[in-house]
């Protein structure tokens, strides 16, 4: 499904190679600066790589830009406050989500599958559509950014560091929401963090980036 092959950036990642298969859940972890970020760069399109390929469902992206790829790879970033619009409401964000995806319009469908996700993380905001984003807290925040993210039709979902700026009981519930969400629709995630708790409990694999390339990190 995701096929990295000899990807080189630059003092970062050195011909870096990376398989995964279709409906697989990958957790990457390692230390600050050692590639994590640069790697989800180049496989959203954010990042060139100096060489190498990236094949993505049978297509290869390689020189494809971040733009055109959004429709089959989807992203949460580790900043709460990006990819909505704080000045809009939940359903507006929402609204923006499926548009995004290139869908003209939203059907009532849309509108309760999204709630349904919501209701997943116990925070009632699948009972606030008119509620403004700039209201709403770091957590809450996140909550909209990840059912936004996996409410396209996407191939491929990239987690960066989500629970980096919450609190340890708010990332339990965030990283049990997650699991669930992923874990339903099969689809296939990469999930960068640098919380170990996590290691053994998420996902079916665990990777770890090492002088630029990645290793398989042995589970209990």
């Amino acid at each position: 499904m995701l096929k990295l092959s000899k990807i080189c950036v630059r003092d970062t990642l050195r011909y870096l190679d990376l398989s995964v298969a279709e409906g697989e859940r990958v957790l990457v972890i390692g230390g600050n600066g050692t590639g994590k970020s640069t790697l989800f760069g180049v496989i959203s399109g954010r990042v060139k790589p100096d060489s190498g390929s990236i094949v993505v469902d049978g297509l290869d992206m390689t020189t494809i830009p971040e733009c055109r790829r959004t429709h089959v790879i989807s992203s949460v970033l580790q900043d709460v406050k990006a990819g909505m619009i704080e000045e809009m409401t939940i359903l507006e964000n929402i609204r923006l989500a499926y548009m995004r995806t290139g869908s003209n319009k939203v059907s009532r469908e849309h509108i309760e599958t999204f709630k349904d996700k919501l209701s997943t993380f116990g925070m009632n905001l699948e009972n606030r559509p008119r509620e403004y984003v700039k209201n709403l807290s770091g957590g809450e925040r996140q909550a909209l950014s990840i059912v936004m993210a996996t409410s396209a039709d996407y191939k491929l979902l990239l987690l960066d560091e989500v629970t980096s700026a919450l609190s340890q009981k708010m990332s339990e519930l965030v990283m049990s929401s997650i699991d669930k969400i992923t874990s339903a629709e099969k689809k296939t995630c990469l999930m960068i963090t640098h919380d170990m708790r996590y290691v053994n409990s998420f996902g079916d694999r665990t990777l770890e980036m090492k002088d630029g390339v990645l290793w398989e990190v042995s589970r209990l």
